[in-house]
């Protein structure tokens, strides 16, 4: 059973292997921040690389599920159970579900989708645990990060369609180099545009844009202000997680992009 702490690993190794999570797009640029209602705080995010195979609920509580998945999985698994009572979340519903082969993120945003359609939810990836709570409880508690203006611009969430990753069949004739030449310049205009435009707004780009609600101008706690080249902010996890990506210290790293649709 899952419980309001720290599950613990099974004593043995579960049959079923598992593997990093495939069944996400292979964009390189494409990195899941929040999939449908649900967020992710990926402080570790190798507890949630896995594929599950192909798994039938009959007649299941949400507690069920979850612990079939820690089982599965090999990990620890934990909720916020009194958040979610008090958002009207029933812990002890049964439902009947069936989850293709698919990756570990995305049978946790289908089970909550069932249980808890209407609620905003987090799930985090920290210290070998693996937590599911409310968006209403994580917003409690802030946390201070600082991030270069320039890595905030490059990585400000992309509000995108997972369809939009799918390979687009590029049609057969020749390119005119003029034009080509003529469209990588507009390309270009625009993009140095917007990033002008972003550095002299990123603070209300992001209270108005990212999370609204939770900011001091429109009645939250969170905060954000800057400071030459720095952006100092103050604010739950959760949206810590849809701000962070690229940074000055891995400048390799993929982009953000969040989905917003189920």
């Amino acid at each position: 059973m899952v419980a309001n702490g720290t599950k613990t690993r099974p004593a043995s190794p579960p049959t079923t292997r598992t593997r990093p999570d495939a069944a996400l797009p292979k964009d390189r640029n494409y990195r899941p921040a929040q999939i449908g209602r649900v967020i992710f705080v990926l402080n570790d995010p190798s507890l949630l690389e896995h594929t599950l195979p192909a798994l039938t609920f009959h007649h299941k509580t949400l507690s069920d599920m979850l612990s079939t998945f820690s089982d599965v999985t090999n990990t620890n698994v934990a909720a916020g159970w009194a958040a979610m009572a008090q958002a009207g979340i029933k812990a002890n519903r049964r439902v009947t579900l069936v989850l293709p082969r698919q990756g570990y993120k995305l049978d946790l945003v289908a089970v909550l989708k069932k249980f808890a359609p209407h609620t905003r939810m987090v799930i985090s990836a920290d210290q070998n645990v693996i937590f599911v709570n409310t968006q209403a409880a994580d917003n409690q508690h802030l946390i201070m990060r600082t991030y270069w203006l320039e890595d905030l611009i490059a990585n400000l969430p992309r509000y995108v369609n997972p369809k939009s990753f799918e390979k687009k069949k590029v049609q057969a004739g020749k390119t005119h180099s003029s034009a080509a030449g003529s469209d990588a310049a507009r390309k270009h205009s625009v993009e140095q545009n917007q990033k002008r435009n972003a550095q002299s707004n990123i603070v209300q780009l992001i209270t108005n844009h990212v999370e609204p609600k939770i900011w001091l101008d429109h009645g939250g706690k969170a905060s954000i202000s800057q400071v030459g080249n720095k952006v100092i902010v103050i604010a739950p996890a959760s949206v810590q997680a849809l701000l962070q990506g690229p940074s000055h210290y891995n400048p390799n790293a993929a982009p953000l992009f969040m989905t917003v649709s189920y």
